[in-house]
């Protein structure tokens, strides 16, 4: 993203992804004969509401990429991967096993080294408050998302979300 988002205008670039991604997901649904009925579940809702933050969040991450550090960038994600996790444990979605306990160890000790290694040439940037308006704002979006979308996926299926997710994205 950071790469892709320096040579052109961030919405620009979200709807090229878009259009590549919401074409792939609609002939995965073909290929796999998932009805498009699933819009008229009572659920839905949560597919809506889930789409409409993550596609907020997903703005909100390119428009910080165009001017903003990875390294800023990695912290507001681990905040945003322990708010998704802590709140899918206390949701009773997951259960508290030695199996995810080494996991996150192994996730924060490779995190660690990430930001030791990073945390050099992150003091040579200045601290901008913009920037973590954005990143704030940016880890509630995708969080409120990615906890709507596991709510949403004990009546619907991983791709009933992604499309209607992509389809939020390109329009």
């Amino acid at each position: 993203w950071k790469w892709a988002v320096q040579s052109e205008h961030p919405i620009s670039l979200i709807n090229r992804r878009a259009v590549f991604t919401f074409s792939l997901v609609v002939l995965s649904m073909f290929l796999t004969g998932i009805s498009w009925r699933f819009v008229t579940e009572p659920g839905f809702y949560l597919i809506l509401w889930s789409s409409f933050f993550g596609t907020i969040g997903l703005i909100l991450m390119v428009y910080f990429l165009k001017e903003g550090s990875f390294t800023r960038f990695s912290y507001y994600s681990f905040l945003g991967m322990t708010i998704n996790g802590t709140a899918t444990l206390l949701m009773g979605r997951e259960q508290l096993t030695t199996s995810l306990v080494v996991s996150m160890c192994i996730l924060l000790a490779g995190y660690s080294l990430f930001v030791c290694d990073e945390n050099r040439s992150l003091k040579k940037q200045p601290l901008l408050r913009s920037q973590h308006l954005l990143l704030g704002l940016m880890t509630v979006m995708f969080s409120t998302s990615t906890l709507l979308g596991w709510l949403a996926m004990d009546t619907f299926s991983p791709l009933q979300l992604m499309v209607v997710q992509e389809l939020f994205v390109l329009v």
